[in-house]
């Protein structure tokens, strides 16, 4: 299962030994997650990396299943890759979350233990194009003149760099076919866009905590063939900004952020005939009284927290 929660703990810094300036643009890598406890509607997993300690060669990745490397005490496996970095190089205040050096031989191919994240149980696969925390050290570096790929919320102006690209999903996919996979993003929201970018400056993505910021997070997003985006702006200015609005959500992979002021009613049409009023809708339709959260529709404008509102007809 190809579950956001499992290819955001690439974000988590998958490093063995850090280099400063060390290059990555291209280098190949995949990841294996073991569940190994489960506590109520959430369970706790160790990713395995083989990041700095080989390519991942396909004939041994190839071999794998979620199966067959399961080990003793592993409730499920998760396999996420191949994948490729994107990013030029790892910054010298790029660091292992694990402090502990722990090697795992899967089936002839050896991993390296580079986080241990606590994920939704039973799994699910949560919604694409939303941003979410991963726990991190991470100091990511793009050159000038390197062709970004960047994912942009037209509405609040947010830009996600693309990290990394998965051939999980489209074993075709390479670097070479990025610049054209906007056309392919079909379950992209309309208000985003997807550009490819030379870059006229180098551009840093930064845990703030490293730079004397006060966030330890990054923020990380997938679209539909499993790539990852960082956030490319201020990280804590955009967390503050989403702890002050109600987050809506449609279908299972539309969320809105509302001001906290506005009352927030569920319903289940479109017009608003619900009484059933939360601080938290679930996964039903939902709508802010006089205005309906439509998110079908085009017609939208921007809240005070910095999300967007779809108007009503009424």
């Amino acid at each position: 299962m190809n579950l956001l929660h499992v290819l955001l703990a690439s974000a988590a810094v998958c490093l063995d030994q850090v280099v400063a300036g060390l290059q990555v643009n291209g280098t190949r890598y995949c990841e294996i997650l073991y569940v190994r406890s489960v506590n109520g509607r959430t369970a706790s997993a160790d990713v395995y990396n083989t990041f700095g300690l080989n390519l991942c060669p396909p004939v041994l990745w190839d071999a794998i299943t979620p199966d067959n490397a399961k080990d003793d005490t592993s409730l499920a496996v998760i396999l996420n890759g191949p994948r490729y970095w994107l990013m030029d190089e790892f910054g010298p205040l790029t660091s292992p979350v694990i402090a502990q050096r722990v090697l795992k031989n899967v089936l002839g191919l050896t991993m390296v233990l580079v986080a241990q994240v606590t994920i939704p149980w039973p799994l699910t696969t949560p919604p694409l194009y939303e941003p979410a925390p991963v726990t991190r050290n991470a100091d990511f570096l793009w050159r000038t003149n390197t062709t970004a790929f960047f994912l942009t919320n037209e509405v609040t102006g947010d830009k996600f760099m693309m990290q990394s690209y998965s051939q999980q999903v489209d074993k075709t996919l390479t670097a070479a076919s990025l610049p054209l996979l906007g056309s392919k993003l079909t379950a992209l929201p309309s208000w985003w866009s997807y550009k490819a970018v030379v870059l006229s400056r180098d551009v840093n993505v930064t845990t703030p905590s490293l730079v004397g910021g006060a966030a330890t997070v990054g923020l990380v997003l997938q679209d539909e063939f499993g790539n990852s985006y960082s956030y490319a702006g201020d990280v804590d200015c955009f967390l503050d900004r989403a702890a002050q609005c109600t987050l809506i959500t449609f279908f299972k992979r539309l969320t809105f952020c509302l001001p906290p002021t506005v009352r927030v009613c569920g319903g289940k049409t479109w017009q608003p005939s619900g009484k059933l009023c939360q601080v938290k809708t679930g996964n039903s339709t939902s709508y802010v009284r006089g205005n309906c959260s439509d998110g079908i529709s085009g017609l939208c404008h921007l809240t005070p927290s910095g999300g967007c509102l779809f108007r009503s007809d009424d």
